[in-house]
C-alpha cells in the first residue's frame, strides 16, 4: 500500500489539445491551450500564486476552465479575475469579462494561499465546454494469477495516428517502454498480442512501469487486459511518482478473454515520464498486454532503470549502478537501537537492531543524479515467530510513504531480502524505516539501490543546523526599515531560504578582507560560539582587490589588497583548516562582481573568484559560485530594468554597481542557497 506525495515545482506549464467529444480522439479542429502555474511570492506559512491561459491554436476559444490541486495540504483562501470552487482540487472559470481568448493571447488570474508548499499540479485547461479533466473516467479491469521476483524486460511500441495531426497513439508491448514487471512475461494465455502479457504477483503494490515521452499535458491512457477471477482488480497510476488516477479492471470472464480498459486522463510532463500501474488490492493485478497512450505525439522511451543487483548495462540502452549502504559508510544515519556484530551472516560492519518498540526507525541519506523509480532491497533477519510490519518514507520536499512486512526467517542468522520499487527525487533524500508494531523492526543488514547511475551515500540531516557567515559588505545585515530600497546584503536575507530549524549567525561586516576579519578577532568570535556539525560559509574578494585602500590596527597601516594566487589563498586556508579541526562544515562562496552592470555583467572581482574556486578544488572543499552566478543573471538583463530594483541607490540616485537593495539582495541569498544545494551540503535537507 502506498501513500504518495509528490512535490511539484513552483512552475509548471502543460499543454493541452481539445476536440469534441474529448474520448473520441478522431481529426477535429483543435484548439491548443498552454496552462502555467507560477508562485509569485512565498513567505513561508503562506503565498500567491497565478494561472495563465494561453490560446496557441488558430482560433478564438470561449468560456475557459482550469483545474488544478494544491500540494502538501495547502489551501486557497481568495482569487481574482476568476470565479473558483471546489476545494482541492479546485476550479476557476472565467469571470465573464475575460471569456474569449484571441489566438495568440492569454488571460490570467490570481489567488492567494495558505500553508508552506505554494507548488501545485493542473489537472486540466477546457475551452468552450470540452474537458480534459485528468480524473478518472469510469473503468473496468484487473489482474493475473503469478508469482515471481522483479523482473525487468524490454518492449516496443507501435504509434496509430488518431486521424489528426497533432493527436496520435502509442501501443507499448514488449519491448522499448516496459521497464519492469513485479512477476514475470507469460504467454500461457491465447489472444495476446506482440510476444507475451504482463503477469505481476497476486500482492498488492505489485506493479508494471513503463517510460513515456510526451510533449506536455492532458493524455488518455488505456491498457488491453485480462482478468479471469470474478473479482475486480484495481490498480493506482502513477506519473512520476505522483498518484493520478486509478483504475477498475474488472472481470473479462476468462485469462483468455481480452479487452480494453476505459480511458482515463491523466498530465504528462514535457520530456520522459516513468508510468506505474500498481495493484491496490492483495489479488494484484489484471494480466497487461499493452499499454496505449493519446494524445500530444507519444511515444515509448528509453527506461531510466530496471532491476538488477549490480552495476550493468540496461537492455533498454542506459546505464545502471547499485549503491549499497552499510553501517560503517556514507549515507547510513543511525538507527534507534544499535549497530551489532553477534549474529552470524551479517555483511559490513554489523547490522542495525532497533529497540523493540513501535517508532522506533533506522535512517539513511542519498543523493540521485535523475529522478526516477529505484529497486530498493532491504537484506535483514528476523528470527521472532511473526513478522514485524515497519513503514518506509523517503523525504525529498514531500514525502512518500511505502508499507512494508519483515516476514519470519526462522532464526536471527538466517537473512533475507525485500526489494521493492521506490521513487527517489534528484538531489537528496531522507530514507527513514520505522516499526508500526510493538516488538519493532527486523534486524537490518544493509540498504542498497539499483538505478540510474549517479547514486551516492551523502551526509546525513541533523534535526537542526546553525550557520556562521564571514564576509564583508555585500553579506552583513544592515538596518531594516520599512522602505525595499534599503542597503541589504545576501547574509541578512539567506534565513528566509530554509525553514525554523535553521539559524543563521551573521558575522561579516562592510571593510572587510580575508586577512582584517582574522585580524580583528571575529574569526576567533565564531571558533568561541560554533559547535561541531555548524556550517561556516565565507565570502571575500571585494575589498582584497583594492590595491590602494588601507586599515589600521593598534597604529599600524596593513593594506587591503591580497594577491589572489598567494596571500588571499593562504588566509582562505585558515578558515578552512579552523574548521575541520573542529568539525565544522565549511564552504567557499566567491564574491559577487565589483562594480558590475546590466548587459555587460562587469567583473571586477573575477580573480579573486577564480582563486576561490581552484582551492575548493585543491582543498576538497564545498564551492558556492556565487559570481558565475550573479554574471550570468545580470548579463542576460538588458537593457537595465527601470525602475532600479536589484543594486543599491546611493543619495544621489546612482545606481551602485557592488551593493545591493533588499530585492537584489534576497535574489542572491536564492543563488547562495542553490549552490549549497549543488554542492550537496547536508544544510540544503532545511530548505524552503
Amino acid at each position: 500500500m502506498i501513500k504518495r506525495q509528490y512535490l511539484f515545482p513552483p512552475k509548471m506549464t502543460t499543454k493541452h489539445l481539445f476536440c469534441a467529444p474529448v474520448f473520441t480522439l478522431l481529426a477535429c479542429q483543435a484548439h491548443a491551450l498552454e496552462c502555467g502555474y507560477d508562485v509569485t511570492n512565498d513567505w513561508g506559512s503562506g503565498f500567491t500564486a497565478g494561472i495563465t491561459v494561453t490560446n496557441d491554436g488558430t482560433s478564438a476559444v470561449n468560456n475557459w476552465q482550469v483545474q488544478w490541486q494544491q500540494n502538501g495540504g495547502s489551501a486557497v483562501t481568495g482569487l481574482w479575475n476568476a470565479t473558483f470552487s471546489g476545494t482541492n482540487p479546485y476550479t476557476a472559470t472565467d469571470a465573464g469579462w475575460n471569456a474569449t481568448i484571441a489566438p495568440g493571447s492569454s488571460v490570467s488570474f490570481g489567488f492567494q494561499g495558505e500553508g508552506d508548499d505554494p507548488t501545485a499540479i493542473i489537472l486540466s485547461c477546457t475551452a468552450g465546454g470540452a474537458s480534459s479533466s485528468s480524473s478518472s473516467s469510469s473503468s473496468s479491469s484487473s489482474s493475473s494469477s503469478s508469482s515471481s521476483s522483479s523482473t525487468s524486460s524490454s518492449a516496443s511500441s507501435s504509434s496509430s495516428s488518431s486521424g489528426s495531426s497533432n493527436t496520435s497513439t502509442a501501443v507499448i508491448q514488449e519491448g522499448e517502454g516496459l521497464c519492469s514487471v513485479e512477476g514475470t512475461i507469460d504467454s500461457n494465455n491465447a489472444g495476446y498480442t506482440g510476444s507475451g502479457f504482463a503477469n505481476t504477483e497476486n500482492a498488492a503494490g505489485k506493479g508494471v512501469e513503463w517510460s513515456v515521452a510526451a510533449q506536455g499535458g492532458n493524455y488518455q491512457m488505456q491498457w488491453r487486459y485480462a482478468n479471469g477471477s470474478s473479482a475486480d482488480r484495481p490498480g493506482d497510476v502513477f506519473v512520476n511518482g505522483a498518484l493520478q488516477t486509478s483504475s477498475a479492471f474488472g472481470s473479462t470472464g476468462g485469462w483468455t478473454t481480452w479487452v480494453d480498459s476505459s480511458a482515463v486522463s491523466i498530465n504528462l510532463a514535457d520530456g520522459i515520464n516513468t508510468i506505474r500501474l500498481q495493484a491496490s488490492s492483495s489479488e494484484g493485478l489484471a494480466n497487461i498486454d499493452s499499454l496505449s497512450v493519446t494524445g500530444a505525439s507519444p511515444d515509448s522511451a528509453a527506461c531510466n532503470n530496471s532491476s538488477s543487483s549490480s552495476s550493468s548495462s540496461s537492455s533498454s540502452g542506459g546505464p545502471l549502478s547499485t549503491l549499497t549502504v552499510q553501517e560503517n559508510t556514507a549515507g547510513f544515519c543511525g538507527v534507534d537501537g544499535s549497530v551489532n556484530n553477534n549474529e552470524a551472516g551479517f555483511t559490513g560492519g554489523g547490522f542495525a537492531n532497533t529497540t523493540n518498540a513501535v517508532n522506533t526507525s533506522v535512517n539513511w541519506a542519498v543523493d540521485a543524479t535523475t529522478a526516477g523509480y529505484y529497486d530498493m532491497t532491504l537484506r535483514f533477519a528476523n528470527g521472532s515467530g511473526a513478522a514485524r510490519s515497519g513503514v518506509l518514507t523517503v523525504t525529498s520536499g514531500a514525502s512518500v510513504s511505502y508499507d512494508i512486512t519483515f516476514a519470519t526467517t526462522g532464526a536471527w542468522s538466517t537473512w533475507a531480502t525485500e526489494i521493492m520499487p521506490i521513487f527517489l527525487n534528484a538531489g537528496k533524500n531522507v530514507i527513514t524505516l520505522t516499526a508500526t508494531g510493538d516488538s519493532g523492526l527486523a534486524n537490518i543488514d544493509y540498504l542498497s539501490l539499483t538505478g540510474s547511475s549517479g547514486l551516492r551515500g551523502v551526509v546525513c540531516p541533523a534535526a537542526s543546523a546553525t550557520v556562521w557567515l564571514a564576509g564583508d559588505s555585500i553579506v552583513q545585515t544592515y538596518t531594516d526599515t520599512s522602505s525595499t530600497r534599503d542597503q541589504a546584503g545576501w547574509g541578512q536575507m539567506l534565513r528566509e531560504q530554509y525553514n525554523t530549524n535553521v539559524t543563521v549567525n551573521n558575522l561579516a561586516i562592510g571593510g572587510r578582507t580575508a586577512r582584517r576579519f582574522i585580524e580583528e578577532g571575529r574569526l576567533d568570535t565564531i571558533w568561541s560560539n560554533a559547535s561541531t556539525g555548524d556550517y561556516l560559509l565565507l565570502q571575500f574578494g571585494t575589498n582584497d582587490s583594492h590595491r590602494t585602500a588601507t586599515y589600521v590596527i593598534d597604529g599600524v597601516t596593513i593594506p587591503y589588497y591580497l594577491d589572489p594566487q598567494t596571500d588571499f589563498k593562504d588566509y582562505l586556508k585558515l578558515y578552512i583548516d579552523g574548521a575541520r579541526n573542529r568539525g565544522i562544515h565549511v564552504g567557499l562562496v566567491t564574491p559577487t562582481p565589483r562594480n558590475s552592470a546590466y548587459c555587460t555583467g562587469g567583473n571586477g572581482t573575477g580573480a579573486w573568484a577564480q582563486a576561490m574556486r581552484e582551492l575548493a578544488d585543491e582543498e576538497g572543499v564545498p564551492l558556492i559560485d556565487l559570481n558565475l552566478k550573479t554574471v550570468t543573471f545580470l548579463t542576460a538583463i538588458c537593457p537595465a530594468p527601470i525602475p532600479e530594483n536589484f543594486f543599491f541607490l546611493r543619495a544621489d540616485g546612482s545606481v551602485d554597481g557592488t551593493h545591493f537593495q533588499e530585492n537584489g539582495a534576497r535574489i542572491l541569498s536564492g543563488f547562495v542557497a542553490d549552490g549549497i544545494g549543488e554542492a550537496v551540503l547536508g544544510l540544503d535537507y532545511f530548505r524552503n
